[in-house]
């Protein structure tokens, strides 16, 4: 799950990150920035989440470069440890804890 989200970031794929977020807990529209280039996922370890639970944490770094008019592309890191929940039979993002 976490991989296809990350990928759905970077292909711009809005539609995807809804179907693919809690319903109690996401936006009515995510918004992506085509400033934003997404470089490289990192999953630093992951709790929870096998086929008998209802719910798992993934620790991740994703890198990217941000593009400003008239400055150099800036590289940077997001940091989070996701929540993930099982949604009528499938895994969905629930939060992030940092």
């Amino acid at each position: 799950m976490m991989r296809s989200r990350y990928t759905a970031f970077c292909v711009g794929d809005a539609d995807y990150l809804i179907y693919s977020w809690d319903p109690l807990t996401a936006p009515p529209l995510v918004d992506i920035d085509p400033s934003i280039s997404w470089t490289g996922l990192e999953v630093l370890s992951t709790t929870h989440g096998g086929l008998m639970d209802s719910n798992g944490l993934v620790h991740f770094k994703a890198h990217y470069t941000i593009a400003a008019a008239g400055h150099a592309p800036r590289h940077e890191t997001l940091e989070e440890l996701s929540v993930f929940r099982r949604f009528q039979g499938r895994w969905v993002y629930s939060s992030a804890l940092k």
